[in-house]
């Protein structure tokens, strides 16, 4: 699932994808809550934060 959560989410967080200089987050949260319904808020909020990381660290 974390897999294809990220590949669902990675191009809200891509750099060229920014509006202005902030981050796309919000709707990675939007995405995530439409596509995966059952998972609570803070379950979406981990997958966020992780995404965050992931695609920070590349």
């Amino acid at each position: 699932m974390f897999n294809e959560a990220i590949t669902l989410i990675e191009p809200f967080f891509a750099p060229e994808n920014h509006w202005g200089s902030r981050s796309l987050d919000h709707l990675a949260y939007r995405t995530l809550r439409d596509r995966y319904p059952d998972m609570s808020y803070d379950e979406v909020h981990v997958l966020v934060v992780a995404a965050r990381r992931v695609f920070a660290s590349r």
